[in-house]
């Protein structure tokens, strides 16, 4: 059992929620509209770098729950979008080409649709240069979210489904929900699509703000997120942003900076919505892979499955997004990685932290 109380002291003086995040504060995404009793579907969201396409592996195989190809940054973009100009985003939405506009929204660069272009490399059976596990060029469209790793999507499904959606998207008066029409279409990516009690599994990394939203909004929206160790992830970081580990004191600052602030608000969350989100210790997810699967299966309210044990997705054996490349001898297996930066390079703030992280792990 977590012990909340000490969890939210031990976090209390350390909120951040960086502010390009916030909720528009605006009819759209604040009103009781948006209130969702019924709708139940799974979010799969850790921090970036920390074993997000290792969950939705884990999840893949499930056959009580759907199945997600990899990260869509639909919620993402919209968030941001409405921050930086609602009206625009809520003209988008309501013309005649809302559908075109938020296919494209489902890329990192929200101005191409992933999925057509993750179709197309199935189909020509080219592997794109980068996965999601090389972040740099920070700005480059990446299609591919698995090393190496290539599946079939019901693009023409997808679009179909949207298309049908299009009178109805113009005319919703509030987010979530644009956001159960956009995930209703989403799900017929999986080219085995079965309808379950879940609505659909969505993911994408790095969305605390999102995540802190929809505990706020739908009552039954369970979300998944794997927590890492400030030692290693330091080192996946920085490789997936410099292509090489190097200890200079500019990099380690930068990616505490991106771990305090990212940890810290997934922590306050599970601290604040105890019951609609768990959080993973990242290690065990290959060191006790078993107990990570028990712990999802209860949380989730489904019964343990032995395909939790494997990684694929779509069905398919991969070999997960790490910033390091790795070799077929990985491929359907969950690893971490054995580099962390040295004991004295780390800032003592990530000590504080960390003391508070084993009150909020699992249920």
């Amino acid at each position: 059992m977590i012990d909340l109380h000490k969890f939210k002291e031990a976090l209390k003086d350390h909120l951040t929620f960086y502010h390009e995040c916030l909720t528009p504060k605006h009819p759209f995404f604040v009103s009781p509209k948006n209130q969702n009793e019924s709708d139940e579907f799974i979010v799969v969201s850790s921090p970036s770098r920390m074993g997000n396409h290792a969950l939705i592996s884990m999840l893949d195989g499930h056959p009580e729950l759907p199945r997600v190809p990899g990260e869509d940054d639909f919620l993402r973009h919209s968030f941001f979008n409405c921050t930086y100009d609602l009206n625009t985003y809520l003209k988008h939405i309501r013309s005649d080409s809302n559908i075109s506009y938020i296919r494209n929204l489902s890329s990192f660069p929200g101005d191409t649709d992933k999925w057509a272009k993750l179709k197309q490399a199935y189909t020509s059976q080219e592997m794109p240069s980068l996965h999601a596990g090389i972040q740099f060029p920070t700005n480059k469209l990446i299609v591919a979210d698995f090393q190496d790793t290539l599946f079939d999507v019901n693009h023409e499904a997808y679009v179909s489904a949207l298309n049908d959606l299009q009178d109805s998207i113009a005319r919703v008066d509030n987010f979530s929900e644009l956001f159960v029409l956009y995930l209703s279409a989403f799900v017929k990516l999986d080219p085995q699509f079965r309808a379950s009690r879940f609505l659909a599994t969505y993911s994408n990394s790095g969305m605390r703000r999102q995540c802190l939203w929809l505990c706020e909004n739908f009552r039954k929206v369970r979300i998944l997120a794997s927590i890492r160790s400030f030692d290693s992830y330091a080192v996946s970081h920085i490789r997936s942003r410099y292509r090489e580990v190097s200890f200079k004191s500019e990099f380690i600052q930068e990616a505490w900076e991106h771990w305090y602030h990212k940890v810290i608000d997934y922590c306050w969350i599970k601290a604040n919505y105890p019951e609609n989100i768990m959080l993973i210790r990242f290690e065990d997810i290959s060191k006790n892979t078993q107990l990570v699967a028990d712990n999802i299966s209860r949380f989730l309210g489904i019964e343990y499955n032995s395909s939790m044990l494997s990684s694929t997705v779509f069905g398919v054996k991969n070999k997960g997004n790490s910033s390091k490349m790795r070799d077929d001898s990985l491929r359907g297996k969950f690893y971490s990685s054995a580099e962390a930066i040295p004991y004295d390079l780390i800032p003592k703030s990530v000590h504080e932290v960390s003391e508070a992280l084993p009150f909020g792990m699992y249920i």
